[in-house]
């Protein structure tokens, strides 16, 4: 199970736009690492074949740490 994220994609001279760190918690439980999840982000450009969605596993295991 996870959660897929869109970042903002409106033009190429707005894709430092949209969000960067993202922590998940459910039901008060942290479901990412403390400082959270980097997202990619978007390119400025939509084609109609290309999912440009990031999957987040749930919970988030790769790369965590105790720190």
């Amino acid at each position: 199970s996870g959660i897929k994220f869109y970042n903002y994609n409106k033009s190429v001279e707005d894709t430092l736009r949209g969000a960067r760190q993202i922590i998940i918690k459910i039901d008060d439980q942290l479901m990412t690492p403390k400082k959270g999840i980097t997202l990619r982000k978007a390119p400025g450009f939509v084609l109609p074949d290309l999912d440009l969605g990031q999957f987040i596993s749930i919970p988030f295991k790769d790369g965590w740490s105790d720190e």
